[in-house]
Parts: C-alpha cells; structure tokens; sequence
C-alpha cells in the first residue's frame, strides 16, 4: 500500500510542476485516486476461526500485582541439582545471625547489612536473609517503603572475595556456585521490587554493593560515599 501511494505522487508530479493556468483550465488536473484499503469480512475479525487480532487483544495488557509476584516468586522454587544448600559464611568474627540486622517503625523497614570489620561484604547467609526480608515485607501492607545501608565506614564492598578465594582453593566450587546463585536472586528481587526501595550509599561502595543497589527505586549519596 505505501509503494503504491508513493507511485501515485511520482506520477502525477511531473504534471502538476508544469501545470500553468490558461483560461480554459483554471483548476489544476484531479489527483488519481488511490485504491481502497483492503477491508477483511467481520467474520473473520470475530476471532473464532481467524488469526486476525480483534481490538481488546491488540489494548496494552498491564500484569496486575499479583500476577508480577507470582512470575518472581515462581522463579525461587527452581533448583539446579548442581548446586549445594552449603553456606559461605564469614571466615572472621560476625556472626551468621547478625549480619542483617532490622529497624524501623511504622510502615518502614531498614535492612542493615552488619559485617563493620569486612566493609559489609555479603555472603551466602546474608544474601538468603535479605531476600526472605524483602518478600515478607513486600508482601506486608502495612510496609510503605524499604531501606537498605550498612553499618561502619560502609555501605558494602561486594561479595566475601577472601571467602571465595579460600573456597576455591580447597576445590569447594559447588559452594562459591551456591553463594552467586542466591545473590543474584535477591537482586531479581530488588528488580522487580513491588514497593519504593532506598539504598543509603554511606561509605565505600563497589562491586556487588552497586549490584544490590543500582535496581532499588533510589540511591542516595552522602559526602563519604567512596
């Protein structure tokens, strides 16, 4: 249809640029009409036998919250059998249980990432305590809207790379798997956090810090953000 329409102007340009008044032709030759669209019969926009699309399949569909939590939480049921369930912990003194800690009030949530001596760098424990976090307050509606920011001179340095190495030379592989694989996880997490999420980058920040922080809703930058 387009080639045709251009066609049609080409043709009639040549006519129209030479084309002077006189006094038996005052008006300017008609234009060729151009053909109809091509009509299909209401039959087959019924949609009961035709591939052709009606007008409320062709509206933008808006996947409604429910469904959005549902595709991401069905992706945290899906298990690699080469993946272990053993943990990279700290190889210092935090402790497992406290490297996330949890304040707030009202209808905030703060998740407080507690490994001061090693720059709040994550580990597996830390990366499966964030993600169960996150959703339980996702899922809370009193909960308007979440922080994250660690605790020290940091906001958080990456991931445990002195763990990881210590576990790649004693050939633990399955184990460094199982930390990334939980990481990243809870990074899809905060990508398709359902609430406004605030990342408070107070301190040195690199690595996996800007990963678990770049998908949240905001970033705020103080003056000793490194």
């Amino acid at each position: 249809m387009a080639r045709s329409r251009t066609a049609n102007c080409l043709s009639l340009a040549p006519s129209l640029l030479l084309w002077r008044p006189t006094a038996q032709s005052k008006s300017p030759p008609p234009c060729r009409r151009l053909p109809d669209p091509v009509s299909f019969p209401a039959a087959s926009l019924s949609g009961q036998s035709s591939h052709f699309p009606t007008q409320a399949s062709l509206s933008p569909w808006t996947p409604s919250v429910g469904h959005r939590t549902l595709s991401r939480r069905s992706l945290s049921t899906i298990r690699c059998p080469l993946f272990t369930t053993t943990r990279l912990v700290s190889t210092h003194d935090d402790q497992p249980h406290n490297e996330v800690l949890v304040e707030g009030k009202a209808s905030t949530r703060a998740a407080i990432l507690n490994r001061p001596s090693n720059l709040n760098a994550l580990t597996t424990n830390m990366a499966i305590q964030l993600k169960k976090l996150y959703e339980s307050w996702e899922d809370n509606p009193d909960i308007g809207f979440v922080i994250m920011k660690g605790s020290g001179r940091a906001f958080c340095a990456g991931g445990d790379v002195v763990a990881l190495y210590q576990l790649l030379n004693e050939g633990k592989v399955e184990v460094c798997k199982d930390f990334f694989r939980n990481l990243y996880m809870f990074i899809y997490t905060l990508g398709t956090y359902l609430k406004p999420h605030v990342a408070i980058l107070d301190g040195v920040t690199m690595g996996g810090g800007a990963g678990v922080s770049i998908p949240g809703t905001f970033r705020v930058a103080t003056d000793k953000t490194v």
